[in-house]
């Protein structure tokens, strides 16, 4: 796995990896979608470029949520399965393959990262 955010990376990742990781430190999700959009397209661009099928290149996101650390610790994805949902959904239809987050960092949350590990995240994936 590479993580890469800027096209020097992206072109080691679609030369030498096997899964390519990325994130977007926005604190807007529209903007973090915006960002992931470009730098997929992006990929699929350097891919063709170096004769890669950009199928062959799994992708990967963290979830990263900016305001967390102004916001007492709170992570936004953690508060609403809804959002999280909508997160994860128009990640994967960009083609992304694996989701990773942050564990919470406040014990409050720790019932929602546990909810969705064990049942949010699997909905999806049958749902997939």
């Amino acid at each position: 796995m590479v993580a890469a955010l800027g096209p020097k990376m992206m072109h080691h990742a679609a030369r030498h990896a096997d899964i390519w990781n990325t994130m977007s430190f926005a604190a807007d999700l529209e903007e973090q979608m915006a960002e992931l959009t470009d730098r997929c397209t992006t990929m699929d661009e350097i891919c063709l470029d170096i004769g890669r099928d950009a199928d062959s290149l799994r992708r990967s996101y963290t979830m990263f949520d900016a305001t967390a650390r102004a916001g007492g610790g709170v992570i936004r994805y953690y508060e609403s399965d809804d959002l999280f949902v909508e997160m994860v959904k128009r990640a994967t239809a960009l083609g992304i393959n694996e989701i990773s987050m942050y564990y919470p960092a406040l014990p409050s949350q720790l019932p929602a990262f546990e909810r969705i590990a064990t049942e949010v995240l699997p909905a999806l994936r049958e749902h997939a």
